[in-house]
C-alpha cells in the first residue's frame, strides 16, 4: 500500500485491515479503500447504495464509527482513500453528483436498507457532512443518503451523442440510464425501501424561502452550489448558494463560510462601485444564500475571447483594459480588501467599467483570520497564491494574449510566459508585456522548434505509447489517467483508432516501417477486443468505431502480402456491419455522413466494388433526409440543425461532394454546392474575414475551429470550390482563413477546437499568407509545449494533464506539426485530392 500512513483516513484503514484480516480484504484502488469479505462471490450488477457524507476534519472519525457496522454486516463498501481525496470530491471541478460520497455501501437486498441506514445515521448524526445531491437523504439533516444504481458500471454508448453512460436493467432486461440527477434516486420500478418523508412546512412570505426573491434562471451549478438569476422587489438580482460541507478546509470552514466572508466584504465595499451591491444573506437547511445586485455585461474572460474571435480589439484598447484591471485591484486594496483569486472569471465588464465579483476568497487587509485556500490555476504564484501583484500580472497576460498563464497541472508557467507573449500578444503592448514578465518572473527566451525537433517530439510520443501499452488493462491499454471518461476507448476522437492513425502518420513522416507493424498490432487488438454490437457499440466516424474499416483498408496497402488479406477481410466485415444499422444521426462525426465517408475511403484504398453500393446507399439516405432552411440543406437533430463541419451541413456536404464526385452522382454534388453557397451567405464578418456560428441561434459562439466555425466550414468551401471550379467559393474559403490569421482566437492546442485544427485549414489553403499564418500557429504551439513523460506534449483541453488522443489531445498536435514541416500530405479522415 503506497498511500502515506500519515493521512488520518489511511491510518484508520491500515488499522482496520490488520484487525479484520481474517474476514476481510482491504485494498487501495485509485482514490478509494475497498473493503471486501473474503470468500465472497461477485458483486451484483445493481442495487441500493448507501452513502455516508462527512467533511475532511471528521473523516477519520466517521470511518472509525461506520467501519465496524459495515464490517460486521459483511457488505461490500468503500471509502475515500485520503482526506485530500474527500476534499476534492466536495470541491470544484468535481461533478455535483460526487459531493459528499465519503463512504459507499453496496446492498444487494433492499430489505437491509432501512436497518443499516438507521444504524449508520445513529453513528454519525453529530458529525458534519454535506448533502449528496443525487440521493435521497435518510432523514432531515442526516449524513446518510441512498440511491439505486449500477454497482459494476454497465456501460453503453447507444445514445445519439455516443457518449459513455451508465445504465441499470429493468425487470424485462431493458437498459435504462442510471440517473444521478437530483430527484432521480431510483427507477420507477424499484420500490422505495423507506417511508415517504413529510414535506416541510411552506415558508412564511413569498419567493425563495420566503425572502421575496423570485428565481428566474440558472447561471451555473457546481458542487459548491448554484448561481441563479432572480428578481427582488422588481430589481434584477443574482443569488449565490453555498452548500454546507463543500469546499471544506482543515479548519472546518466550508462554502457557507466562504459566502459569509463575501457578504462581509460586499457590505464593506457598498457604494464604491468596485463590487456588486449586497442585498441579503441568510442560511436555510444549512446552506447559505447571498443576494446581490445583477451586473450587466460579461466577464472579462468572455469579453476578451469574444473580441479575439472577431478581431475587434486594437492594441490601444488592450492597453486601456490593462490599466483598468490594475485600477480595479488598486481600488480594492485602497478600501482595505486584498484581491485574491483575481482572475478574468471574476471581473465583469460593461461599457468600459470593470467590477469585481465572486469575492469569497478575498480578505480584509491585515485581518488576523486565516485566509481561505484556493485559486484559479495560473493566477496564483506557486507557493504563494495570495500575491495580488502576481494575480494582476496574470490577468494582464490573459488580456494581452487571450491565453491563461497556465500550461498544465504541475508545470511552472513562468518559463513559457515570454514565448507566449511573443507568440500571442499583438504589437504595441510592449510596456504591458514587460510588466507581466517582471511580475511573473519570466526568464527570457522563445523556443522555436526545427524539423528535427518536431520529428523527435512525435516519435518519442509514439515510442512511449508502444512501450507503455498493457493489454490486460482492457480496451484502453494505457494508464487510466490518459483515457477519455466520455467516449468509447476504440474511437478515433480520443481512443485507440486515433492512436493507430498517429502510428501511420509517423510511418508517412519518417519512412520507418516499424510504425506500420505497431499500427497493425494495435488494430488487430482493437478489432479482436471490440466486436461491433449494434445498439451498444458507437458507430460514428469520430466518436465510435466508424473509422476502423478505413484504417484497416489503408493499412492493408502497407503490410506484406500475408497479412493484407486478413486486414481487408476485417475491414469489409466491419464496414458491412456499420452500414447495415442506423446510427441515429446524420453528421460526419456521429452519423451517416461519417459512415459513408469511411465506406468511400475503404473503396478507394482496396478497390472493393461492394463498397460502391454502400456509398451510394448512404448518399441516397442523406439526400432523402435533407430539409431546406432558407436555401441551406440541413439535417435535423430533433428540431435543431448545425452549420459546422463536425455536426452540421458543412461536414455532411463534404461527404456528398467527395462521394458524388467519385460516383458521378450529380444530385449529391449539387446538394453539396447548394450547401456551400448558402453557408457563404450565412457568414458573419470577423477579423479580416468571416466565420460562422454553430447554427441559427444568434447567441451561439462565433468560433473559428474545425468543429464549428471558419476552419471546418472553410475547408468544405475550399473543397467544393476546387472540385467544381467555383472561384467564389474558393474566395469565401480565403475569407475563412483570414478569420483565423486576422484574429487571435484560442480554444485549446488541439485539432477539434484549437490551434492544430485551425492550422491544418491554413495549410489546406496553401497560399503564402496562409502558410505564414500556419507558421504563426506553429510558434504558438511551441510556446505552449511542455515536458511530459519521456518527451513533450500539450495540455489536454481545459488545462488537464496531456493525454494521447488525436482530436482533443497531443497526438493530433504532433501530427499537425509534422504536416507543417512538410512531412504529411493531408489531414486525417479526408479523401486525398480533396480538402479538407
Amino acid at each position: 500500500m503506497t498511500v502515506p500512513v500519515l493521512d488520518p483516513v489511511s491510518q484508520v484503514a491500515h488499522r482496520l485491515a490488520a484487525e479484520w484480516s481474517r474476514t476481510h480484504r482491504v485494498r487501495p484502488d485509485g482514490g478509494w479503500w475497498h473493503f471486501e469479505p473474503t470468500g465472497g462471490g461477485p458483486l451484483a450488477q445493481q442495487g441500493w447504495k448507501l452513502h455516508v457524507s462527512t467533511v475532511p476534519t471528521t473523516a477519520a472519525e466517521a470511518l472509525r464509527r461506520v467501519a465496524p457496522i459495515l464490517l460486521r454486516r459483511g457488505v461490500r463498501w468503500k471509502s475515500a482513500r485520503t482526506v485530500e481525496h474527500l476534499a476534492r470530491l466536495c470541491s470544484p471541478p468535481s461533478p455535483v453528483s460526487q459531493a459528499g460520497k465519503f463512504v459507499t455501501a453496496y446492498l444487494e437486498d433492499s430489505a437491509d436498507v432501512a436497518d443499516l441506514a438507521e444504524e449508520l445515521h445513529s453513528a454519525t448524526r453529530d458529525l458534519p457532512g454535506p448533502a449528496v445531491p443525487s440521493d435521497r437523504r435518510y432523514r432531515r439533516g442526516s449524513n446518510v443518503h441512498l440511491r439505486y444504481g449500477a454497482f459494476v458500471g454497465k456501460i453503453t454508448y447507444a445514445g445519439p451523442d455516443q457518449v459513455r453512460s451508465l445504465v441499470v436493467l429493468s425487470p424485462d432486461g431493458t437498459a435504462v440510464p442510471d440517473s444521478r440527477k437530483p430527484g432521480g434516486y431510483r427507477p420507477e420500478w424499484v420500490p422505495d425501501p423507506l417511508p415517504p418523508v413529510a414535506a416541510p412546512a411552506p415558508p412564511v412570505g413569498t419567493g425563495l424561502f420566503g425572502r421575496g426573491v423570485r428565481i428566474s434562471g440558472l447561471v451555473q451549478r457546481s458542487v459548491k452550489g448554484g448561481v441563479f438569476r432572480g428578481e427582488l422587489a422588481g430589481r434584477p438580482v443574482v443569488v449565490k448558494e453555498g452548500r454546507s460541507g463543500t469546499c471544506a478546509d482543515v479548519l472546518g470552514r466550508d462554502a457557507v463560510d466562504r459566502l459569509r466572508n463575501e457578504w462581509r466584504l460586499l457590505r464593506h465595499l457598498r457604494g464604491t462601485g468596485l463590487a456588486p451591491e449586497p442585498l441579503d444573506f441568510f442560511v436555510e437547511d444549512d446552506n447559505a444564500y447571498l443576494v446581490a445586485e445583477f451586473l450587466p455585461g460579461v466577464t472579462l474572460r468572455r469579453f476578451v475571447e469574444r473580441a479575439n474571435y472577431t478581431g475587434g480589439v486594437a492594441a490601444a484598447d488592450l492597453r486601456v483594459l490593462c490599466r483598468e484591471v490594475a485600477a480595479l485591484a488598486d481600488g480594492l486594496r485602497a478600501h482595505g480588501v486584498e484581491p485574491r483569486d483575481f482572475t478574468p472569471n471574476n471581473i465583469m465588464v460593461d461599457d468600459g467599467r470593470l467590477t469585481a465579483i465572486d469575492l469569497e476568497l478575498c480578505a480584509f487587509a491585515e485581518s488576523p483570520e486565516p485566509l481561505f485556500e484556493g485559486c484559479t490555476p495560473g493566477y496564483g504564484k506557486p507557493g504563494r497564491d495570495s500575491d495580488p501583484d502576481f494575480a494582476v500580472a496574470a490577468t494582464t497576460h490573459f488580456v494581452l494574449t487571450g491565453v491563461d498563464p497556465f500550461v498544465g497541472i504541475g508545470h511552472d508557467p513562468a518559463p513559457h510566459v515570454d514565448a507566449m507573449l511573443t507568440a500571442f500578444a499583438p504589437a504595441g503592448v510592449e510596456v504591458e508585456a514587460d510588466l507581466v514578465r517582471d511580475r511573473i518572473g519570466a526568464p527570457p527566451g522563445t523556443t522555436r522548434c526545427d524539423t528535427d525537433q518536431v520529428v523527435e517530439d512525435a516519435v518519442t510520443a509514439g515510442e512511449e505509447l508502444v512501450d507503455r501499452a498493457e493489454w490486460d488493462r482492457g480496451a484502453w491499454p494505457w494508464p487510466s489517467a490518459w483515457a477519455s471518461e466520455a467516449f468509447h476507448p476504440a474511437c478515433f476522437h480520443t481512443g485507440t483508432t486515433g492512436v493507430a492513425q498517429f502510428y501511420l502518420d509517423l510511418f508517412r513522416a519518417t519512412g520507418d516501417r516499424r510504425w506500420v507493424r505497431h499500427a497493425a498490432d494495435l488494430l488487430d487488438r482493437v478489432v479482436s477486443g471490440t466486436p461491433f454490437v449494434p445498439g451498444t457499440t458507437p458507430p460514428g466516424l469520430h466518436f465510435g468505431v466508424g473509422a476502423l474499416p478505413w484504417l484497416l483498408a489503408d493499412l492493408s496497402t502497407l503490410v506484406d502480402g500475408r497479412r493484407a488479406p486478413l486486414l481487408r477481410a476485417r475491414s469489409h466485415a466491419l464496414a458491412d456491419a456499420l452500414v447495415a444499422h442506423d446510427p441515429g444521426a446524420w453528421d460526419i462525426t456521429h452519423g451517416w455522413a461519417g459512415i459513408g465517408l469511411a465506406q468511400l475511403g475503404t473503396l478507394l484504398a482496396t478497390g472493393d466494388l461492394d463498397r460502391r453500393g454502400h456509398v451510394l446507399g448512404v448518399v441516397e439516405r442523406l439526400l432523402d433526409g435533407a430539409q431546406d432552411r432558407s436555401g441551406l440543406p440541413v439535417w435535423l437533430k430533433g428540431s435543431d440543425h448545425s452549420y459546422g463541419y463536425a455536426h452540421g451541413s458543412a461536414g455532411i456536404g463534404y461527404f456528398l461532394l467527395v462521394a458524388g464526385t467519385a460516383l458521378g452522382h450529380d444530385a449529391a454534388v449539387g446538394t453539396a454546392v447548394r450547401a456551400a453557397r448558402a453557408l457563404v451567405a450565412l457568414a458573419e464578418p470577423t477579423a479580416l474575414g468571416h466565420s460562422w456560428r454553430g447554427g441559427p441561434d444568434p447567441g451561439s459562439a462565433l468560433w473559428t475551429h474545425w468543429c464549428n466555425g471558419a476552419a471546418g466550414v472553410g475547408a468544405f468551401l475550399l473543397a467544393t470550390g476546387r472540385a467544381t471550379g467555383d472561384d467564389d467559393l474558393v474566395e469565401a474559403a480565403r475569407g475563412a482563413g483570414r478569420a483565423i490569421t486576422g484574429g487571435r482566437a484560442f480554444g485549446s492546442a488541439n485539432r477539434c477546437h484549437g490551434l492544430a485544427g485551425d492550422g491544418d485549414f491554413l495549410l489546406d489553403l496553401a497560399e503564402p499568407e496562409f502558410l505564414d499564418g500556419a507558421e504563426r500557429v506553429g510558434r504558438k504551439l511551441d510556446a505552449l509545449r511542455v515536458r511530459s513523460g519521456r518527451g513533450h506534449a500539450w495540455a489536454h483541453e481545459g488545462g488537464s494533464a496531456p493525454r494521447p488522443s488525436y482530436m482533443r489531445g497531443h497526438l493530433g498536435v504532433h501530427a499537425f506539426r509534422l504536416r507543417l514541416a512538410g512531412l504529411l500530405p493531408h489531414a486525417p479522415l479526408t479523401i486525398p485530392g480533396s480538402t479538407p
